[in-house]
């Protein structure tokens, strides 16, 4: 009865019966008398029998299919073992050829070409792995942590543990990328603080009265940092009055338009816009000029009308004001430049009534009271022309005692001397006219002592010694 079910699970399965020959052999041992029918020498001769039954039952693959399993582990065996695991597989499928034809024989010689492939590409892959691995060996790195962890992937490239060796690589490239975004973060804050430092050192020679020194450096701090808009902005301003270059620094102003939409700010916006302005007029493009300061007056006095409390958007308002006015009474427009004029002076004087101590106010004021005075000498109204210019005098003398190194404030006293001047000239009370232009002239005089390369102190200059040869 035994017998029968081990030969039948022999015929089966070879495994199986190999498992039952073993349970069966325990229990004979353990308990005899299970197993009556058979003795000892029986058991053996039985088990022994079905030993080489199993055996001739296994596929007759076994040893391809061990050489199979030695290949798909090849990573860290040497190529000697390559070899003999490839002549291994060429004697199985060659055995396996024996015999064989049409498809059955194509399909082995395919299967065979296949794996010599594969064992080719496994062999340079090894000798690829060596190279790798000599390589994180040698390589280094001034992080110690990245250096660690180099270590740590050749330890599991030996082992041929690729998953391990990448997750590894991963994390010392994800330290290194961090560096080197650290690294470029502190590269651009260190440029942008010599930037920021450059611009003060312009800013202290335009004290100095230095404005191709200032310019210098404002290019130079334009060269590490250029998304800075007023930077671009006063090299602009300086390229026109120190160097006189006004297409250069139309370049400039629309530089800073361009930042100044793509910030979506529009209070920068429409300072661009305003300088643009001033680029143009120099350069005879009023129509061109008009069209940017109209274009700066519609963001000024929404802004404005936004934020009434707002100082500076009122003080915006107030200059696109102005600048218009400026187009049209250059272009004859009288009535339309006083009317520009007047509005910019009601809000001066609203902020000046509001907070008299501010400096920056009070100077806009005293240049409303100038343009007005312009505008009624131009129309014969000779009394309230000299009216505005006396209340444009005296704001501008308050002013430069106030602060009398400003070379800024300086100037608009000259420029309020000068036309009461005109006025008192036009009256005929020629030594009145004369006292006024010799003050405008010593003032310009000191200015253009103290900064020698400024174009417009020179222009003021020489105007200053004209109006004098024409009272003498």
């Amino acid at each position: 009865m035994g017998l029968q079910i081990l030969t039948g699970l022999g015929k089966t399965s070879p495994y199986v019966a190999a498992l039952a020959i073993v349970v069966y052999f325990i229990i004979f041992l353990t308990n005899k008398e299970l197993l009556p029918e058979y003795s000892f020498p029986g058991l053996v001769l039985l088990v022994t029998a079905l030993a080489v039954f199993a055996m001739f039952r296994l596929p007759r693959t076994t040893e391809q299919k061990d050489a199979s399993t030695q290949i798909n582990y090849y990573y860290g065996i040497s190529l000697k073992e390559y070899e003999e695991a490839l002549e291994k597989q060429r004697k199985a499928i060659t055995q396996e050829l024996e015999g064989k034809h049409g498809e059955e024989k194509q399909a082995l010689e395919e299967e065979l070409s296949r794996l010599e492939q594969q064992l080719a590409n496994s062999a340079q892959n090894y000798q690829n792995m060596q190279l790798l691995l000599e390589r994180l060996q040698t390589l280094h790195a001034d992080d110690p942590k990245v250096q660690e962890l180099r270590a740590e992937a050749a330890l599991a490239l030996a082992q041929a543990d690729f998953d391990a060796v990448d997750s590894i690589l991963i994390e010392a490239e994800a330290l290194d990328a961090q560096a080197i975004r650290d690294q470029e973060r502190n590269l651009a804050a260190r440029r942008q603080s010599q930037a920021q430092t450059l611009d003060r050192r312009a800013e202290l020679a335009k004290l100095r009265y230095d404005s191709p020194k200032a310019l210098s450096l404002y290019k130079e701090a334009l060269a590490l940092d250029d998304q800075d808009f007023w930077r671009l902005i006063k090299t602009g301003r300086l390229e026109e009055i120190a160097a006189g270059d006004v297409k250069t620094a139309q370049g400039y102003y629309e530089q800073a338009l361009g930042l100044a939409q793509s910030l979506v700010d529009q209070r920068l916006t429409a300072a661009a816009h305003s300088d643009m302005g001033d680029a143009l007029v120099r350069q005879g493009r009023l129509k061109e000029a008009l069209q940017s300061y109209q274009s700066a007056l519609t963001i000024a006095q929404a802004l404005a009308d936004q934020d009434p409390r707002n100082t500076q958007a009122q003080r915006d308002l107030s200059v696109s004001y102005n600048k218009i006015g400026d187009i049209e009474q250059s272009q004859g427009r009288l009535e339309e430049a006083l009317q520009n004029y007047q509005s910019a002076l009601e809000i001066m004087q609203t902020l000046a009534d509001q907070d008299p101590s501010n400096a920056q106010v009070r100077r806009d004021l005293s240049v409303s009271y100038n343009k007005i005075g312009d505008i009624e000498r131009r129309r014969g109204r000779l009394e309230e022309a000299l009216q505005s210019y006396q209340s444009a005098l005296a704001i501008a003398q308050a002013l430069a005692r106030q602060d009398p190194s400003n070379a800024e404030m300086q100037r608009d006293l000259s420029v309020s001397y000068i036309k009461i001047g005109d006025i008192e000239q036009s009256q005929g009370r020629l030594e009145e006219a004369l006292q006024n232009y010799q003050s405008a002239l010593e003032i310009m005089q000191t200015l253009a002592d103290q900064d020698p390369s400024n174009a417009q102190v020179r222009r003021d200059l020489s105007v200053s010694y004209n109006k004098i040869g024409d009272i003498e």
